[in-house]
């Protein structure tokens, strides 16, 4: 597959193409190299003929450990040192814009899209989860809305998607508590399709099955309805 990804990397396992966050040392946490590759990589999926799904999975025991201010820091400098007033405000709120369409790579993309989640899946992580077609997880899975926890909003896009999936009452409880959720609540409150009982990132028997049972045009008709 293609090379010079720096937090990525592709595969072709049959006619499933793999995504695979490659940045462990980090926790998989979406950085500035993050946001800069990940339409990268799902363009390459998308033009891909021959594929018929994509799984998006992580190395490392962290699926992804959410936003990285520090790493970002270069890209917001008024809002992390609190100086520029109203411009870093407006400043920031293009900069999460930016972040909005990028991080809908997963939904934009015409193949259907197996999230396979295990360890933390925290804040952004769980954004770029939702906006995958859907999501598989290991025993060992934790996902949680940690954004309060910071004073900030979950403003990714993972409110609007989970209200479609999970309900506006568990979406509330997930934003306000910030807690954490375990593998079977989860399974319980819909937020994954179906549960492995492996750990880590192994579930390669399940997540071939579902992969391979799927045909593209079976996404194109099952779209989530996007919200104006």
């Amino acid at each position: 597959m293609a090379d010079g990804y720096e937090v990525f990397r592709t595969e072709k396992r049959g006619r499933v193409f793999w995504i695979v966050m490659a940045n462990p040392e980090k926790r998989n946490a979406m950085g500035a190299a993050f946001w800069r590759e990940l339409p990268s990589v799902f363009a390459e999926a998308s033009k891909d003929p021959d594929t018929r799904a994509v799984v998006l999975a992580a190395d490392g025991g962290t699926f992804c450990a959410g936003i990285d201010l520090m790493g970002l820091s270069a890209e917001l400098p008024a809002l992390m040192t609190g100086e520029g007033g109203g411009k870093a405000k407006q400043d920031f709120i293009g900069t999460i814009r930016r972040f909005q369409a990028v991080g809908s790579a997963p939904e934009s993309c015409p193949k259907p899209v197996i999230a396979a989640i295990h360890g933390y899946c925290i804040g952004g992580g769980l954004d770029l989860a939702a906006a995958c077609d859907i999501r598989l997880a290991a025993r060992d899975v934790v996902f949680s809305l940690r954004e309060a926890r910071v004073a900030m909003i979950a403003d990714l896009g993972s409110l609007q998607r989970l209200a479609a999936i999970i309900g506006e009452g568990f979406v509330r409880e997930l934003a306000y508590t910030t807690d954490d959720v375990c593998a079977d609540r989860a399974l319980a409150m819909h937020l994954i399709n179906a549960l492995c009982d492996e750990t880590g990132t192994h579930c390669g028997s399940r997540r071939r099955q579902w992969a391979s049972g799927l045909l593209p045009t079976r996404h194109r008709l099952c779209r989530r309805p996007r919200r104006s």
